[in-house]
């Protein structure tokens, strides 16, 4: 396989603070090409800063023709500094899905994807070997069963320095496990089906290193909304199952922290009722024997919002847990505006800020990123509302550790919000969630006259509106006497 290096500018905002602490950076990238659909997806921190990640572009979308993407990896330094290293070749396709970082022997990185010969007549499954300046070490194609190469796929460097493969094809049908050696050969295999496999979702080590924890949906299926953890020991054989919260659902991603705890962010559907749904960005931390510790529910429950589709949370160190995802996500094309999600946490589940961002065009999160200055990089998607399918940009902002971003141009349209007004429409109740304090909202008539003044005491405040007759109303959240959002409402 060949590759070729490009360096280029994009349009990157950067912010230096002076302090005794560790210097913070901010930036907004953009990476777009009016003949290309572009998608940031796997994103991780680089060992000694900055990050890197997965990006894919192809030729626009029309659905008489078959189409392929080709990859990219976009190394991005601590400053907004950007390359890119395109992997080709002349006779096949090679689509990676998944990366991690490779810290036992020589570090680098590892990626896993699906090959295919330009006629479609050989797919196959590619590993693929890089040192930290990305030259190619080793790369090893497998050719499985056709329905084992599937786009569903994890990796873990175990503690012996070899790999661990685990992968779902179709889904929950079929999940099995792989093992390469250090330098990429075969060494074990385990396929599991029926009550057995799941739709994978991450792969750790269970605390103490002895077993692998297998992430999933449906596998040891205990119900229609039931998401498992599978217990694998190191001949691959499974041993027993913990269950997740009932109703939290892929996709989902778990990371065991430093003390044996498990973080895990995805999205809950709750059914209150036939005719209620509430959906929320979930977060929750279990034990080293999966109790559940602290479970939160995060944006409000009436618009469909869901982890970001490839990485939903990371952290730093362990008081410092970020969160996102996408909040009114609509699929493949947005009929209307939608944000990037970002919380941050500390190690109990607490709130230290809350962000939405966009709001201007379509979001789409995949991948967060906490970086090694206590910031938190967002990488995804970003298209006009009511573009065709697969017709959108590749979108990757970093905010500091205080959740802002310094020095956007003032052709930027980017919007940071820090408090949220819904149900929008309403009726007879208005909900105002955000955690800062020491706030207060003022609704005022269309005539400019103050009809309501509330203050925001708790993270979600209910105001009765039955007073109010319809019509829109404009609303003011205010932080001591400084305006922080403002906005539309509509009483129905």
């Amino acid at each position: 396989m060949k590759y070729r290096i490009k360096t280029f500018l994009l349009t990157i905002f950067s912010f230096l603070s002076i302090g005794l602490v560790a210097q913070e950076t901010t930036f907004e990238i953009n990476i777009a090409d009016d003949s290309l659909s572009i998608s940031p997806t796997n994103f991780l921190r680089q060992k000694n800063g900055g990050c890197i990640g997965l990006v894919k572009k192809a030729p626009l979308y029309k659905p008489t023709e078959e189409t392929y993407y080709t990859c990219y990896l976009y190394r991005i330094s601590e400053t907004g500094d950007t390359a890119s290293f395109e992997f080709s070749k002349t006779d096949t396709i090679t689509d990676y899905y998944n990366m991690i970082r490779v810290d036992l022997g020589e570090p680098g990185y590892m990626l896993s994807g699906l090959g295919r010969a330009l006629d479609n007549s050989d797919i196959f499954t590619v590993f693929t070997r890089l040192d930290t300046s990305l030259n190619i070490i080793w790369e090893k194609i497998y050719r499985f069963d056709y329905f084992y190469s599937a786009w569903s796929m994890r990796m873990l460097q175990l503690k012996d320095s070899s790999f661990l493969y685990y992968c779902s094809p179709r889904l929950n049908i079929n999940m099995f496990l792989f093992k390469l050696s250090y330098n990429g050969d075969s060494v074990a295999y385990r396929a599991y089906e029926g009550i057995n496999a799941g739709w994978a979702q991450s792969i750790t080590y269970n605390p103490d290193s002895t077993a692998y924890w297998l992430h999933n949906r449906f596998g040891r299926y205990q119900g229609v909304r039931t998401s498992t953890c599978i217990i694998a020991n190191e001949e691959l054989e499974q041993t027993g199952v913990y269950l997740y919260e009932e109703y939290y659902q892929p996709p989902f991603t778990s990371k065991l922290m430093p003390d044996g705890t498990l973080i895990t962010a995805g999205y809950s559907i709750i059914i209150v009722s036939d005719n209620v749904i509430e959906k929320y960005i979930t977060v929750i931390k279990y034990d080293s024997l999966f109790n559940k510790l602290y479970l939160r529910n995060l944006t409000n429950p009436d618009t469909n919002s869901r982890g970001g589709d490839v990485i939903a949370v990371d952290y730093y160190y362990p008081s410092c847990i970020y969160v996102a995802g996408t909040h009114n996500l609509q699929g493949l094309s947005g009929h209307e505006p939608s944000w990037f999600y970002v919380a941050k946490m500390d190690d109990t589940l607490g709130i230290d800020f809350e962000k939405y961002i966009g709001g201007d065009d379509y979001y789409w999160l995949m991948s967060v990123v906490a970086t090694k200055d206590g910031g938190v990089l967002l990488a995804g998607l970003r298209a006009k509302v009511g573009a065709p399918d697969y017709h959108h940009d590749g979108y990757i902002i970093k905010l500091d550790s205080t959740g802002c971003i310094t020095n956007i141009s003032s052709n930027s349209t980017i919007q940071i919000k820090e408090a949220l007004v819904y149900p929008n429409p309403g009726k007879e109740k208005l909900m105002v969630r955000t955690a800062l304090k020491n706030c207060v909202i003022r609704l005022y008539d269309m005539k400019g006259i103050v009809v309501l003044t509330q203050p925001l005491d708790r993270h979600i405040t209910e105001i009765n509106t039955r007073q109010l007759t319809p019509g829109t109303y404009v609303y003011v959240i205010e932080q001591n006497n400084r305006v922080v959002d403002n906005g539309k409402w509509i009483k129905q």
